[in-house]
């Protein structure tokens, strides 16, 4: 036993790259095993009783097995491809076996489908069901060697969907046929306990399956996948001890092996999902970090030119629509050029990045906007607010900037000051935002050729009558 717990101590995940399972999901799995196995040793005593056969119970089965196992094989497939992982892909292998030999079982139970077998034999949905088994346990093994190794070796997808389709077909094959060159299965058509060939085929499944989990618990069960398919090879040896002690194809133990081995598939299945819907929210949290890099000013932190101008066509239509005015403010830093002759690009992005806080530490309201528009220019966007509002606000950016007292010697107020021209929509018989930064733009010259350091304003339509005249 000392040997044993070193050996599973000692396995090695190659994915040391990949996520370790969390805590609460250790738990659940961990519940979940004890459960199987409580459950299953009380089942034991009582699993030969023989209870009535559930009319579609087969069919509902087989229909589930197939499509839990075709989900399972088509999104491990999908990781390990997109993700280089060809363990993946290996074990996706063992899930599309399972998902085919599944169908081939609907068609070989009698009274699933039809009252008779479609295909095959009263033994051909044991074979099936043994051949299911044993080719699981070898994708597991496969599984484990892949995962194990330092440097995974690939894997084709095509070659393992081939090869396991090929498997597949030798299966049915072998199974339809097996029943002409085996001793019977069955000894009344449906008690199956009383034969020695019962008693030796699931004993060797059931060992296999046993080796199989091993292989993954080896792997220290690092991975969410790993997790939740070690569930997934006990449940299904829980399904071969079932069977085995059931003795009776509609015994307790039949039946419960049927519900067990779902969870073969289901476990593995819900993991995959989980860990697509944790992928989606990582995805929208890295998307909206990305957006807001995308938007952002490097220099200032503010909004860069991008972002201002997709607002302010969003603005501008909703306050077309609503008739509500949209006040808008453009700044230009006096002198800024000199500033930087003078004192340094250096010193100038410094200047710059705390007129940018200034500026905005004077907007209050949620909606409001400010960016940078280009150079030393910066711009706000007000929505709703009319022609006083706006030159209120900027008329307190102006007096903001002037009360840092940042040293300009080339300017004539010994200080950095800003000039700002102030427009806003009043008429809505307009070509569109650009008439509102125009406008703006007219009165950032006007304020500048006035002297600087001051605020002057120009509405749109006072812009329109100005160009007609």
């Amino acid at each position: 036993m000392q040997k044993l717990f070193k050996w599973l101590q000692r396995g090695e995940a190659s994915a040391g790259a990949r996520e370790d399972a969390s805590s609460w999901q250790l738990w659940l799995a961990h519940g979940i095993a004890l459960v199987l196995i409580a459950g299953t040793a009380v089942v034991t005593f009582y699993a030969g009783i023989t209870l009535p056969v559930v009319p579609g119970f087969l069919a509902i089965y087989a229909t589930a097995m197939i499509i839990l196992s075709f989900l399972v094989a088509f999104l491990a497939m999908m990781k390990g491809l997109i993700e280089a992982q060809s363990a993946s892909i290996r074990l996706g292998g063992g899930y599309l076996l399972a998902s085919f030999l599944m169908a081939a079982q609907l068609l070989a139970y009698p009274g699933a489908i039809m009252p008779y077998p479609i295909i095959g034999g009263p033994a051909t949905p044991f074979w099936l069901w043994v051949f299911w088994h044993a080719g699981f346990d070898i994708a597991i093994f496969q599984y484990a060697w892949a995962a194990s190794r330092p440097v995974p070796p690939p894997a084709s997808l095509l070659w393992t969907v081939t090869a396991w389709g090929t498997i597949a077909a030798g299966a049915i094959f072998a199974a339809v046929n097996m029943g002409q060159f085996t001793p019977p299965i069955f000894s009344d058509g449906r008690t199956f306990g009383e034969t020695p060939l019962w008693w030796a085929v699931p004993s060797g499944l059931l060992m296999g399956t046993l080796a199989a989990l091993l292989s993954v618990l080896r792997l220290s069960v690092r991975s969410p996948e790993q997790l939740w398919l070690s569930v997934g090879i006990l449940a299904a040896a829980i399904d071969i001890w079932l069977h085995w002690q059931g003795t009776n194809r509609f015994s307790l133990g039949f039946y419960a092996a049927k519900m067990v081995s779902i969870l073969t598939a289901l476990t593995v299945l819900l993991s995959k999902l989980h860990q697509i819907t944790r992928l989606y929210t990582e995805s929208a949290t890295y998307n909206k970090h990305l957006l807001a890099l995308v938007h952002k000013d490097e220099l200032t932190g503010l909004s860069n030119r991008r972002r201002f101008d997709e607002m302010l066509v969003q603005e501008f239509n909703r306050a077309c629509r609503n008739s509500l005015p949209l006040g808008l403010i453009l700044i230009d830093v006096d002198w800024f050029k000199c500033y930087n002759d003078t004192y340094g690009h250096l010193a100038g992005d410094e200047c710059l990045r705390t007129i940018a806080g200034s500026v905005s530490g004077v907007l209050k309201r949620a909606g409001d906007e400010v960016a940078r528009y280009g150079g030393e220019e910066l711009v706000v966007l007000l929505p709703s607010t009319d022609l006083r509002g706006t030159l209120k606000i900027a008329q307190e950016m102006c007096d903001s900037v002037a009360a840092l007292n940042i040293n300009h010697a080339q300017s004539i107020y010994g200080k950095v000051t800003i000039s700002s021209g102030v427009s806003v929509l009043d008429t809505f018989d307009t070509t569109g935002p650009a008439e509102l930064v125009g406008a703006a733009d007219k009165a950032l010259y006007q304020a500048k050729s006035e002297g600087r350091n001051r605020v002057s304003s120009m509405t749109v339509s006072a812009l329109a009558q100005k160009l007609c005249a």
